[in-house]
């Protein structure tokens, strides 16, 4: 089928390598189920929003469907069918840019606002994209949920005045459990620099709780009377 490409996904450009050498990770890899950007040190998968490619408006330059095929996506092609689109349309649909094939597999970028209708059509990328599915973590043993913002503070913060002996700023996390305190280390160039950050709660983990809870109760319910 073809997909509805999100401004969310067109931004994964941030993510991809800005290395002309690095083949593939140049590149947006997109298919019937997400996009997906890496640089080799940090990969990003965004699956593609609930709308489906049928209730876009017909359109004539529209190609073939993926049908399980991936595609590269160049990020500036990309970004140019973005601008595009309606980014207040009262139609949200107007809002993405629909991905279908040419003849030779090439990807077809669409906008339109219902009045007008623009394709582009990118050159079809020879390069392989690696497989990621090699590198994803089958069971991640810990979970903490952290604010974006928050985490974003002590970013910058490492960027500014982190690393030692030319090495790049990082840091490091310790965590004990989903509910503690997570323990921040920022290596700088005269010792280390040390803080807290705090988790908050995330419906995913509310939800995994009121369930565990209910599967308890339900098991305290059929198990035989103790006398």
């Amino acid at each position: 089928k073809a997909v509805l490409l999100s401004h969310a996904q067109a931004d994964l450009k941030t993510i991809a390598s800005p290395d002309e050498t690095r083949g593939g990770l140049r590149y947006l890899h997109a298919t019937s189920e997400y996009v997906e950007a890496t640089n080799g040190h940090i990969l990003l998968r965004v699956p593609h929003d609930g709308i489906s490619a049928d209730e876009f408006p017909a359109l004539k330059g529209a190609g073939a469907d993926l049908s399980g095929e991936s595609v590269l996506l160049d990020p500036k092609v990309l970004e140019k069918a973005v601008k595009l689109t309606e980014k207040k349309s009262r139609s949200p649909v107007l809002c993405y840019v629909h991905l279908s094939l040419g003849e030779a597999g090439e990807p077809l970028l669409s906008a339109t606002d219902l009045e007008t209708e623009v394709t582009i059509r990118q050159k079809k990328m020879e390069d392989r994209y690696p497989d990621t599915a090699q590198v994803w973590p089958q069971s991640p043993r810990y979970a903490v949920t952290l604010s974006a913002i928050e985490l974003g503070r002590l970013v910058d913060w490492a960027i500014k005045h982190g690393g030692s002996r030319g090495a790049g700023a990082t840091i490091r996390f310790f965590t004990q459990g989903s509910d503690r305190a997570v323990l921040v280390q920022i290596l700088r160039p005269d010792g280390m620099a040390e803080g807290v950050i705090m988790p908050v709660r995330d419906s995913l983990s509310t939800q995994k709780e009121e369930a565990a809870k209910t599967m308890q109760q339900a098991a305290a319910l059929s198990a035989p009377p103790q006398f």
